[in-house]
């Protein structure tokens, strides 16, 4: 058991995007897995945060541990010791030992490579990717059935799109969702602007 453990802000970006049921769950899991080291039920979205977010927790843990080590030097015998008095400051630097104790001081920029934060946005970022795909096969069948590439092409753009830490699409905030009725009221907000679905910029086609 711990007393204290190291909170990233990547963990609060990633975490603060989803419901607030969600958010005490994953909360609640970090740091009953670190200070503990109790792992927690957790199932869809908030699992998948937590997988990513664990390797970092591990390696917090690991150091933590490495850091309770007792750094006693043995013994030595007068006969033992008499050489290593004569090795030039140059050698005996090579022998220098870094102590971690567990605070909140250390520095980010020594915990992998950087902090390892950037890799999870990665991961994030990769799993989104995968979920965009679906929601673009999901929208095919209902081309000119009866709804044209452009509007569709426009109704993807905009609920696609992407929180800031890469969690959660805009249309998988939404607390109820059904694809035909949204289309259906996306289709008759637009149909009185005949220029507003013609976004030639939009790079998914269906």
């Amino acid at each position: 058991m711990r007393d204290s453990t190291i909170f990233y802000r990547s963990f609060y970006e990633s975490i603060q995007e989803l419901p607030l049921d969600s958010q005490a769950k994953i909360y609640n899991a970090i740091f009953n897995y670190s200070l503990n080291g109790q792992s927690s039920e957790l199932s869809g979205i908030e699992s998948a945060i937590f997988t990513l977010i664990k390797p970092q927790l591990d390696a917090n843990n690991k150091r933590y541990e490495n850091g309770k080590k007792p750094k006693n030097k043995p013994k030595e015998s007068e006969t033992e010791a008499k050489p290593k008095q004569e090795l030039s400051k140059t050698e005996a630097n090579k022998n220098v030992n870094v102590n971690v104790n567990d605070n909140n001081n250390v520095n980010e920029n020594d915990i992998g490579s950087g902090s390892g934060e950037p890799a999870i946005k990665k991961d994030f970022k990769v799993l989104l990717l995968g979920r965009k795909e679906k929601f673009k096969n999901d929208l095919k069948p209902f081309l000119n059935n009866p709804y044209s590439s452009d509007m569709l092409n426009a109704f993807y753009a905009y609920w696609s799109e992407a929180d800031k830490s890469f969690v959660k699409m805009r249309f998988e905030k939404e607390k109820t969702w059904e694809l035909p009725a949204r289309l259906r009221r996306w289709y008759d907000n637009q149909k009185d602007k005949p220029d507003s679905n013609n976004d030639k910029s939009i790079e998914f086609k269906i």
